[in-house]
């Protein structure tokens, strides 16, 4: 199959067993120190993977996707029901500019330093997160695959 020039390959890497290639935290050799670290402290919750994504790392908890760091910052998945609180506790929630200007806000949370310097509260926050995906991925209705 011939391409138009200009035109990029829909086609995704893959490893051998046919899984997308993107390493696992614990394996790649540019991570990050903040993104080695954040493995550690969530180790007694899961393993955790990075997978780049549109400038950013996305994080993975198990298979779960909790939460993203971009430019230095962690920032955790977060239910709209629970932001207000999150926000109350010091939390800043994720936004970036429109190419129009405007801001668009997703639904991730940057925890305040004093949570992520303390282990237990990082875990609590985590926990959230891990919740706010359990219930998101409950409410999308099931992928049809291709016989």
């Amino acid at each position: 199959m011939t391409r138009a020039p200009g035109e990029r390959s829909r086609a995704r890497a893959r490893n051998s067993d046919g899984s997308r290639r993107n390493r696992p935290v614990d394996q790649g050799q540019d991570e990050s120190p903040f993104i080695a670290w954040l493995a550690e402290q969530l180790a007694p919750l899961g393993r955790l993977q990075a997978r780049r994504m549109f400038g950013a790392q996305g994080l993975w908890l198990d298979g779960l996707f909790i939460g993203l760091v971009w430019q230095g910052t962690l920032y955790l998945k977060s239910a709209p029901e629970a932001r207000a609180g999150l926000a109350q506790a010091g939390g800043e929630p994720f936004r970036y500019r429109l190419r129009d200007g405007r801001e668009q806000e997703l639904g991730f949370t940057a925890p305040p330093a004093t949570v992520v310097e303390e282990p237990d509260a990082l875990l609590a926050w985590v926990r959230q997160a891990m919740q706010a995906a359990l219930n998101q991925a409950a409410g999308k209705p099931k992928r049809r695959t291709r016989a």
